[in-house]
Order: structure tokens, then C-alpha cells, then sequence
């Protein structure tokens, strides 16, 4: 029950660090593309972090493993990373189509009723 304890306490404390640094990562990140122009004008920092959060994780938990001297192939682990967050996108592309399309055919369906009670409207007559 105490090895537990400790583990939970040194997750907490790794995932705090991993956290702060990413923090860190993106703070820079959002001064480089700020200085260089490529950021919306009206985007604030908080906003931009939030954009860039899950590759500012991954990149200080690089950071992390690499200060406590663990091994690792950061252009290999970038790779994945970078392959993963483009499958994120297309399924998030593909949720949010598929959405859209669901509302333009409610909107369609409605349109549909209310154009064949106005004809019904004229046979009557």
C-alpha cells in the first residue's frame, strides 16, 4: 500500500514537471511564431497554448526523460508523434463533416415540409 502511495506520488510529481516544462516549451514557441509573424494578431498566449498543448507535452516530456538521462530516439518518437496527431485530425475532419452533413440534411428535411405544405395548400384551393 506504500509502494503505491510512493508510485502515485512520483507520477504526480513527474506529470507537475512534464507539465511545467511544456509550459515553458510553449511560452518560447508562442514568442518565435509571434516574432516571426505566423500567429493570428489576435490570438493571446493561453489561447495559443491551448492550440499547440498535446505537442507542447510531448515535448517536455522529451525534455523530462532527457534531464533524468533516460535513452531515447527523439526523431523516431517525433515521427510518431507527428503521424498520430495527423490521424487525430482526420477523425476529427471526418466527426465534424459527418456532423454538418446531419445538420444540412435537417435543414433540408425541414425546407422539404414546409414546401409541400404550401403545395398542398394551393391544390386545395
Amino acid at each position: 500500500e506504500r509502494e503505491v502511495e510512493k508510485t502515485k506520488f512520483a507520477l504526480d510529481e513527474r506529470t507537475q514537471e512534464v507539465e511545467a516544462i511544456a509550459k515553458e516549451w510553449a511560452k518560447r514557441e508562442f514568442f518565435r511564431v509571434s516574432m516571426a509573424g505566423t500567429v493570428d494578431a489576435d490570438m493571446t498566449e493561453d489561447e495559443f497554448i491551448e492550440s499547440c498543448w498535446d505537442r507542447a507535452l510531448f515535448q517536455g516530456d522529451l525534455k523530462y526523460r532527457q534531464m533524468k538521462g533516460e535513452k531515447m530516439d527523439e526523431e523516431t518518437e517525433l515521427a510518431t508523434f507527428q503521424s498520430k496527431q495527423e490521424r487525430k485530425q482526420k477523425a476529427m475532419l471526418e466527426r465534424a463533416k459527418k456532423e454538418l452533413a446531419e445538420i444540412m440534411q435537417e435543414d433540408l428535411d425541414k425546407d422539404d415540409d414546409e414546401d409541400d405544405d404550401d403545395e398542398d395548400d394551393k391544390k386545395k384551393k
